[in-house]
């Protein structure tokens, strides 16, 4: 006899298999048959475990990579008291979008980085980071290399972006157009986006009206629409 009381499907003589309805002979708990099933199925269980385990790992890593050194060094007890709660408040499963603005070090880019962090850990899935410097020169050698659509692309489907210092950018007529490509493709499929900023919705809207008047009035719109915002000064 099996030491784990396993039967054959054949030693029909006793109590009926849990997994398939067999009888068993006396004493047997399970079918052979069945015991593989089960090991297979834990089996599968586990490595999916270890799969989930592994690409949350690399989320995580990922999003802090993408930021400064400085900023990955963020305690959130020491954020300015506004910016806190919305660190404490946050519900990465609600996908919701942020505007943060206000005076220059407040700690709004380690709120932005508390955000990120706190969605990789929550959805397993990565943030990227852009200071505006830094999309700038993205989009400008996307161009160069001849692959501005895939680049753009990438950027709208990415699971969780933050934009740092909008408003700060060398603002162009083509820099406009995919700022608000960006915004509204990202707030039509609610992919969290979360926007740090020196400038108001009125100021915002002026600058971006200077270069590019057809825009200006439906970004600002799309901002207060669908993101919730924060203001530290």
């Amino acid at each position: 006899m099996d030491s784990d009381n396993y039967a054959t499907p054949r030693q029909q003589t006793g109590k009926p298999c849990p997994g398939c309805g067999c009888v068993l002979s006396p004493g047997f708990t399970i079918c052979v048959p069945c015991k593989a099933k089960n090991r297979a199925r834990e089996e599968a269980e586990r490595e999916s475990q270890a799969k989930k385990t592994d690409n949350l790992s690399k989320a995580i890593a990922e999003t802090e990579a993408a930021f400064p050194e400085v900023i990955r060094e963020t305690d959130p007890a020491r954020l300015d008291e506004r910016l806190r709660s919305v660190v404490e408040g946050y519900d990465p499963t609600k996908r919701e979008s942020w505007l943060l603005f206000g005076a220059t070090r407040v700690g709004k880019t380690r709120t932005a980085f508390c955000l990120a962090q706190s969605f990789a850990r929550t959805m397993g899935r990565p943030a990227q980071f852009y200071t505006m410097r830094k999309f700038e020169a993205t989009i400008d050698q996307s161009f160069r290399d001849k692959r501005h659509g895939e680049v753009l692309q990438r950027i709208i489907d990415h699971p969780f972006l933050v934009i740092d210092d909008f408003g700060k950018e060398r603002l162009t007529e083509r820099l406009a157009v995919d700022i608000f490509a960006i915004i509204d493709e990202r707030t039509s499929e609610r992919r969290p986006t979360v926007i740090t900023t020196n400038l108001t919705g009125d100021a915002l809207e002026a600058k971006f009206a200077a270069i590019e008047p057809n825009l200006a009035a439906a970004l600002v719109a799309r901002l207060r629409e669908f993101f919730r915002k924060a203001a530290a000064f």
